[in-house]
């Protein structure tokens, strides 16, 4: 235990060092963590999207319909907003958020606010945006191929 506690320290000191020779005081975290995250996102937002893009697509047909302002006032709305979000940050490449975490963050928020907006005054136009949000943030996380 002390051996590692050492080491740790040790590596830390290091990392310090370097960053701060590199960055001017600022330190960023080491990725022994990114593989297990990705790996979570995979298996627990990206089922929840995947889940979703049929739903999407029978909204389309409909239109305005009751049925769709009840999705986006409940919680499994909430659940796929969140998804998207955590599912978009786990695609950067690096530990600190890129041009592809952040475009999928704004895409998320237009995805959200959109529908928020359909489900205060439903209409057709209101609707294609917010499944518009839906299908640009699949094609451009690439989830069609998963």
């Amino acid at each position: 235990t002390i051996l590692t506690t050492s080491l740790t320290i040790g590596l830390f000191h290091s990392n310090l060092y370097i960053n701060n020779e590199l960055n001017n005081n600022i330190v960023y975290a080491d990725s022994t963590g990114k593989f297990s995250t990705k790996l979570t996102a995979r298996k627990r937002y990206l089922p929840r999207i995947i889940k979703a893009i049929p739903l999407f697509n029978d909204f389309k047909s409909k239109q305005i319909d009751s049925e769709i302002t009840s999705y986006i006032k409940s919680e499994q709305f909430n659940d796929l907003v969140r998804a998207l979000k955590l599912y978009g940050a786990s695609l950067k490449k690096g530990e600190l958020p890129d041009d592809i975490s952040r475009t999928t963050e704004k895409i998320s928020i237009d995805f959200e606010n959109d529908c928020i907006n359909y489900s205060k005054s439903p209409n057709k136009e209101k609707l294609l945006l917010c499944i518009d949000d839906f299908n640009n943030y699949v094609k451009f996380a690439d989830i069609e191929n998963k």
